[in-house]
């Protein structure tokens, strides 16, 4: 019965669906509700030369809603410039003790806004770099972060003692 099933939680899915289904999952209430956000977006493979369209959906601020809500782990861009502070998360969700991992959260629920100023790997290298954990970093087709997002990075990694 559908009462028994358990939920199965998915992140980063590619499906190819016909048109009529693409536009019901963009109009579907429910998806638009469940998530903060969602965009359709084109991608293009330079290599391949081939490009799709998709829908994006995003959670409402961090992965703890998602462990929160019987998740078993994650895989996180944070964990690489905080990998202690989110395991701790991840494990108090795991032993039921969400207070403290809303609280860990919320501490770093602006380094976690700031990682995704521009595009994935870029501000992620470059705070492991700050952090002598990396050298140089960023190749083609990358750019380098923006000089307009250096200080509210630098800012929030001082205040966080990461640097």
């Amino acid at each position: 019965s559908k009462g028994s099933m358990t939920p199965i939680y998915l992140n980063h899915i590619l499906c190819f669906v016909n048109l009529n289904t693409y536009e019901s999952i963009g109009a579907s209430k429910f998806l638009n509700q469940q998530f903060a956000c969602s965009e359709e977006r084109t991608t293009f493979d330079q290599r391949t030369g081939m490009s799709w369209t998709g829908r994006y959906y995003y959670g409402h601020s961090t992965y703890f809603e998602f462990m929160k809500s019987g998740g078993d782990g994650v895989i996180s861009v944070a964990a690489n410039v905080i990998p202690a502070q989110v395991a701790k998360i991840a494990i108090s969700c795991l032993h039921g003790n969400f207070e403290n991992a809303k609280e860990i959260n919320q501490k770093y629920k602006n380094l976690f806004e700031l990682l995704f100023i521009e595009s994935n790997p870029i501000p992620v290298k470059w705070m492991l770099k700050k952090m002598n954990k990396i050298e140089g970093g960023i190749r083609l087709p990358l750019i380098q972060l923006q000089e307009k997002n250096y200080a509210s990075i630098e800012t929030e990694m001082l205040k966080l003692n990461l640097l």
